[in-house]
């Protein structure tokens, strides 16, 4: 029997005491069934949404589409989706483990032996398993995220179809692969998922095959790392993904991060991984931290690094460089080190005021005494910066030059 917290309980018993049919389906049976507490709690049954809302009137209404709400109950999101009939809702689940649901104070409906498949932590179809792929081929992503989501395999014949039909994946909507596999990649058991994403042969419908299969040895020696070690590193979408494409050469990389159609948040952040990941890598002295973080600012610094970290989970990495910008930075903010343009005593208006320049080239005037800041802090003075803001607009060699630190 499935142990459902008492919120749950209390919605179940409340639509049940007025006759609707109502069951919890989905990730929680199958954890249920393996004896296993759920994060996650769909619900499925005939209940209208204003029976609901009548019936349990606080819960909180999070999203409402045609046949399908979210509410929130304490602490707890719930997915609920409205039907007349939940034996035949059951029947379009492709997956027998997905054809199950239970009512813990009725009885569980169960149409294709999902049981016995979830016991046997087994990911099959209901029936003939390559008419589905035919013809819906995103279907054999879903069925991997199925197997990643819980540690299950792919039943034989299942997966042999997949292998069959993944080819068909080439006129899918690049939009709905890049979603599809983000569902892969951001599973409990990833790197069991990009294995078996790579042993059916989805990877170059995923990345395109200018990138995939890897292409050197290096690349390679990455990825095959990357399929083990996946699960260490942080769930989300930004710092999976940024860990996929830094396992191949930039260029080809940044063709795949184009081809999937990102948000153009999401693309930014991956794109910046690829950048600034492995300039990071060489930062390990102060005057070159400072003017990394003069230049691209704390924010962006601070995701290259969680990126970084990522990287040492999976591969291994020593730690010494990520401790030694750690320690940099604390000894930044205890002794007040100028890194940033604010951190500077001079402003635009202060060299505009004076006649130096406009306040477009004063933006591009503080950088520069910036640079010069970050080789001696102790420059950080205005009436120092003033001439040396001077000596700048008039000498281009100076400009060239003024972030150098002269060896005596």
């Amino acid at each position: 029997m499935i142990k459902m917290p008492k919120e749950i309980n209390r919605i179940v018993q409340s639509l049940d005491q007025k006759g609707y049919e109502i069951y919890l389906t989905g990730a929680c049976v199958r954890e249920g069934l393996l004896g296993k507490n759920s994060n996650s709690w769909d619900l499925i049954g005939n209940a209208p949404l204003n029976a609901i809302k009548e019936l349990v009137p606080e819960l909180e209404i999070v999203r409402e589409d045609y046949g399908y709400v979210e509410i929130s109950e304490g602490e707890l999101l719930v997915e609920f989706s409205v039907t007349d009939n939940v034996e035949e809702a059951l029947k379009e689940a492709v997956y027998t483990i997905e054809s199950i649901a239970d009512n813990p104070n009725r009885t569980l409906l169960d149409l294709y032996g999902g049981k016995n498949d979830v016991s046997k932590k087994l990911v099959r179809t209901n029936g003939e398993p390559k008419p589905y792929f035919e013809k819906e081929p995103l279907l054999i992503l879903k069925g991997i995220a199925l197997a990643a989501e819980a540690d299950f395999d792919i039943e034989m014949d299942t997966f042999e179809a997949m292998t069959q039909c993944v080819s068909g994946l080439q006129d899918s909507r690049m939009e709905d692969i890049r979603d599809a596999f983000g569902e892969i990649i951001t599973s409990q058991y990833a790197a069991k998922g990009l294995r078996m994403a790579m042993a059916i042969g989805v990877m170059p419908y995923v990345l395109g095959e200018n990138c995939f299969p890897p292409k050197n040895k290096n690349e390679a020696n990455d990825f095959s790392i990357l399929m083990e070690n996946y699960d260490r590193c942080r769930f989300e979408l930004e710092y999976r993904y940024a860990l996929l494409f830094l396992c191949f050469e930039k260029k080809r990389a940044l063709e795949a991060i184009e081809r999937l159609k990102f948000d153009s948040e999401m693309e930014e952040k991956i794109i910046l991984a690829q950048n600034l990941v492995p300039e990071l890598y060489f930062v390990v002295q102060p005057f070159s931290f400072k003017k990394f973080l003069g230049k691209y600012g704390f924010e962006t610094y601070e995701y290259a690094e969680n990126v970084t970290k990522q990287q040492r989970k999976v591969y291994d990495h020593a730690e010494n460089r990520v401790l030694s910008r750690f320690y940099m930075l604390q000894e930044f903010e205890k002794v007040k080190m100028p890194v940033y343009v604010d951190d500077l005593v001079l402003k635009v208006e202060d060299l505009t005021e004076v006649g130096i320049t406009d306040e477009e080239e004063a933006k591009e005037m503080l950088k520069m005494l910036l640079d010069m800041v970050h080789a001696y802090p102790r420059k950080n003075e205005r009436k120092i910066l003033l001439k040396k803001a001077k000596e700048f607009k008039k000498n281009p060699i100076k400009r060239m030059f003024r972030g150098v630190q002269w060896m005596k």
